[in-house]
């Protein structure tokens, strides 16, 4: 259920992860982050309950899956210890040396992302079974889905050709990851809640722009709808089918920050109610085609989508001809052969 990855991609690492875990704990709430009905996973229920990317030190960024009260102690020794290691490779072989053995039913992976100002960077993988993996460019943790096989070698024949803009990646990636578990505007028993990622290039780590993420029935019958911001290291998720807003923090963060002050609240709810998203995914939830608007200056109207202010959770869309031609094609006729998976990218 749980899903992590990671790709190198020219002198950049990018992680994504989603925000659900199976817990043997009564949910919380009803509804995940995409407002989708709760589901089990060997009995256990499935609540979206944390976010699994956590920048520890300067460029240096790790995604988990796996026992969280485990991973919490792993991720609280990796930033102690993070300045101290003669390498991120020595680091993570600490865990072993001064944490191990571990208990076999609780289980835990880690990729580890980092860069340097120099332009190097490096992505590594650890799990409590196994260790320290072998260098690759690509790895994936946690309990993936046949769709999530399948998406891999696809993915990776597209980042080896070297034609994405290292600032697309992110959005073009987590939009398809994104659009493999979306069925009948809600997400599908074996998906991920929303997905959310992260990028470390030149010694620094960057979160996804704000991202608007849109569900439509063909011929935009109905849709749903969820906001997605990343501030101070906390993702704040806005859905449409719920009308409530959510703040994920990585398990190591829950036991030590304090709630949200009301001010950092009042500023969220402004920034939602701003509507300045850099980026509107819109996935078909018959046709599994994606549409990604990439809005560079919200100075200027745009010429696909606009926003209007929120009412009852709900944000009033008005389409263009030209969008709305976009989003009821059916994928024979999406034209673009540059990046597969039905997808059409639009700069606005």
């Amino acid at each position: 259920m749980t899903y992590c990855a990671g790709w190198k991609y020219k002198d950049s690492i990018y992680l994504w992860a989603d925000t659900v875990a199976a817990r043997p704990l009564t949910p919380r709430r009803q509804t995940p982050s995409l407002g989708e009905l709760q589901t089990e996973i060997d009995d256990d229920p499935v609540e979206a309950s944390s976010l699994k990317l956590l920048p520890i030190a300067p460029g240096t960024a790790v995604a988990y899956t796996g026992d969280v009260a485990l991973a919490t102690r792993l991720l609280d020794f990796l930033r102690r210890h993070h300045d101290g290691a003669t390498s991120h490779a020595d680091l993570l072989l600490q865990l072993d040396s001064q944490l191990g053995p571990f208990n076999a039913d609780q289980p835990v992976a880690l990729l580890l992302a980092s860069s340097t100002p120099d332009g190097s960077a490096e992505l590594l993988c650890w799990t409590t079974e196994g260790g320290l993996a072998d260098a690759a460019d690509f790895h994936q943790i946690g309990s993936t889905t046949p769709y999530h096989a399948a998406l891999t070698p696809e993915l990776l024949s597209v980042m080896a050709r070297g034609e994405l803009a290292p600032d697309l990646v992110l959005p073009i990636i987590g939009a398809i990851v994104q659009s493999r578990g979306v069925r009948d505007v809600a997400i599908d028993l074996n998906a991920d809640g929303l997905i959310v990622g992260l990028r470390t290039g030149q010694g620094a780590v960057s979160w996804q722009d704000d991202t608007l993420v849109v569900l439509y029935e063909k011929a935009f019958a109905s849709s749903s709808h969820v906001s997605a911001l990343v501030r101070d290291d906390a993702l704040v998720v806005h859905a449409s089918v719920t009308d409530d807003t959510l703040m994920f923090v990585p398990a190591a963060e829950a036991v030590v920050r304090q709630p949200a002050d009301a001010k950092w609240r009042h500023q969220i709810k402004a920034e939602l109610n701003a509507r300045r998203f850099r980026f509107q995914v819109f996935i078909s939830t018959s046709e599994k085609v994606i549409t990604l608007i990439i809005r560079n200056d919200h100075e200027q109207k745009s010429d696909f989508v606009r926003l209007g202010p929120m009412r009852n959770g709900r944000f009033h869309l008005a389409l263009s001809p030209e969008m709305m031609a976009l989003l009821t094609q059916s994928p024979r006729e999406r034209a673009e052969r540059d990046i597969p998976f039905r997808l059409s990218v639009r700069e606005d």
